[in-house]
């Protein structure tokens, strides 16, 4: 009987360990809902410090995204993430595999390499065919470090530009990669978002290098805001 009991406790603590993660789960699909932050810190990812439960919650929603977007705001970058929905308050699936109501949020960085290194992070997470949308970064540098993180993913979708395909070296990277992906133009007419509607609703695996200073700069228990 001993080994029956050993294997039902095992059994029941699965089943517990399972129900919490689930539970977590639908906790930070509503804190991702409409999530739109300009301190690193206090953005949903955060919470995979928290415990093993709650990180195990945060990469499987991170692992739903398909579709990144990067934006210029006087000078910062930031990084916007589209996923899946997974609840039925949330989600219907469509032909291309996204939600009619995406959970989006987005985090602002003063630092371009800073906005890299949570690209990379992001990549480290994602396994499908992703999206692209650099119609609200197309003033960036030739050597630009967040847009060269892009081509960490391992599947790329569509790219958007805006007006005109941009020929830079990073660029250049992205639409040359493996995947083909296909690119999307959008005309000039249309104004590039501000500072206020990037923040208030604009549409819009767990492994690190050695390099990476994302787990650093994410999960250090005091860190000054000025920092970021």
């Amino acid at each position: 009987m001993y080994p029956l009991c050993k294997r039902t406790d095992m059994e029941l603590e699965v089943r517990n360990r399972v129900l919490n993660e689930d539970v977590a789960l639908v906790i930070i699909e509503r804190l991702a809902d409409k999530c739109f932050v300009n301190d690193p810190r206090v953005h949903w990812t955060n919470l995979a410090a928290l415990n093993r439960v709650f990180n195990r919650a945060v990469h499987r929603l991170l692992s739903r995204t398909y579709k990144i977007a990067l934006a210029d705001e006087y000078g910062d970058v930031r990084v916007i993430i589209f996923c899946d929905a997974g609840s039925d308050k949330f989600h219907t699936s469509t032909t291309r595999g996204s939600s009619v109501h995406p959970l989006i949020s987005s985090i602002s960085f003063k630092k371009k390499e800073q906005a890299a290194a949570f690209v990379r992070f992001l990549t480290s997470n994602v396994r499908r065919s992703v999206i692209l949308d650099l119609e609200d970064y197309c003033f960036h540098s030739d050597d630009d470090p967040a847009v060269g993180a892009l081509s960490h993913f391992s599947k790329i979708d569509t790219i958007t530009f805006r007006d005109q395909q941009c020929r830079c070296p990073v660029c250049s990277v992205l639409t040359d990669h493996s995947s083909g992906p296909r690119v999307e133009i959008f005309p000039s007419e249309v104004e590039p978002i501000t500072d206020n509607e990037s923040s208030n609703g604009y549409e819009f695996h767990f492994e690190q290098s050695d390099e990476d200073d994302y787990d650093d700069l994410y999960f250090s228990d005091l860190r000054d805001v000025d920092d970021y």
